[in-house]
């Protein structure tokens, strides 16, 4: 091993320390005991070090317990802390991790990014931020699990911003989802949606605002009261019938027009299926009956007079009921 060594260059574009093996050894070594740095490069406006390869890694870290590399930029006008740049074909940074992080950066203060992963501050700043002048901003890649997460305490998981024609968001899967959301989504602009629309709700309903002195209990057959207002339904053969409450039984509403759900409003079937109280009493109910409304507040029967059942139909039954009063699943279909 070499001795210490303190060597300076005054003349001009030659290196103070120049280091070169040609048997597979290092070049130039350097190595520091307790807290002092094994290499250290200073530099007033080139780069404080340089490290070049035909084929290997230019510069190379490894840590035991520590970062491999560890970069610090003290600038006041956002110059990042580290930069990858690839004028080939590979990408600028590329983070490999066993079990955490591929790719991991924390933002302290400021709405400036960390590069991947978590924002420590109160003030805004970004875990994560892409940009791109003609590929996408942002591009996970997983052969097992999903291409990108977006996980917040109390905020959005994800959030996009388009300003031109471009998504904001783009995500592609050909054997399945290509983008999961565990948690409300809230949309401020159009949804454009060129396959179909699958839901796992039951019916589709929108929201009236609900007047008179009985609440409508879900399965609670309605009626109109004025715009945009219902009351739950008392007389026979009502040509004024809106649709059933939603949310009885183990059936949910698929999709819900006129807002956010908000006291004294209600979701009120007008298409699909449903369960509806019904009141048999009037006649035993069979499979494939039309029902309108009844005597018994809230509750259908079955429409024995097709004269007046004309403009006063609720929907179909899905199931049977002899006698009495209960729940029973119908096919909305008013007419």
């Amino acid at each position: 091993m070499a001795g210490p060594v303190n060597a300076q260059s005054t003349a001009q574009n030659l290196p103070g320390v120049y280091g070169e093996n040609n048997k597979g050894g290092d070049g130039v070594f350097g190595r520091g005991t307790d807290v002092g740095r094994g290499v250290v490069g200073v530099s007033d406006e080139a780069t404080g070090t340089e490290g070049n390869s035909t084929s290997g890694s230019g510069v190379f870290g490894s840590s035991v317990t520590g970062e491999g590399v560890h970069g610090i930029s003290h600038s006041p006008s956002g110059a990042a802390a580290v930069i990858g740049i690839n004028d080939g074909s590979g990408p600028g940074i590329r983070g490999v991790a066993a079990g955490f992080d591929g790719v991991s950066g924390t933002s302290t203060s400021g709405f400036h990014a960390g590069v991947g992963g978590s924002n420590e501050s109160q003030t805004g700043g970004i875990g994560v931020q892409g940009e791109s002048f003609a590929g996408p901003g942002v591009r996970g890649h997983s052969t097992r699990q999903a291409g990108v997460v977006g996980e917040s305490a109390q905020f959005d998981g994800v959030y996009g911003i388009a300003y031109g024609a471009k998504s904001a968001v783009t995500g592609f899967n050909p054997n399945g989802t290509a983008g999961f959301f565990d948690g409300n989504v809230h949309v401020t602009h159009d949804v454009f949606v060129k396959g179909d629309i699958q839901l796992e709700g039951n019916d589709l309903a929108e929201r009236f605002w609900l007047v008179g002195e009985s609440v409508a209990e879900p399965g609670e057959v309605v009626v109109l009261a004025g715009d945009d207002r219902v009351r739950v339904s008392d007389e026979p053969y009502d040509h004024r019938v809106a649709g059933v409450v939603s949310g009885a039984s183990a059936y949910r509403p698929g999709l819900v027009l006129g807002g956010r759900d908000e006291p004294g409003r209600s979701a009120v079937a007008l298409a699909g299926k449903v369960w509806c109280r019904v009141d048999a009493d009037y006649g035993a109910i069979g499979l494939g009956d039309l029902l309108t409304t009844s005597g018994t507040l809230g509750h259908a029967m079955r429409a024995a007079d097709p004269a007046r059942a004309f403009g006063a139909v609720v929907g179909k039954a899905l199931g049977s009921l002899e006698q009495g009063r209960g729940l029973l699943p119908i096919l909305v279909a008013l007419q």
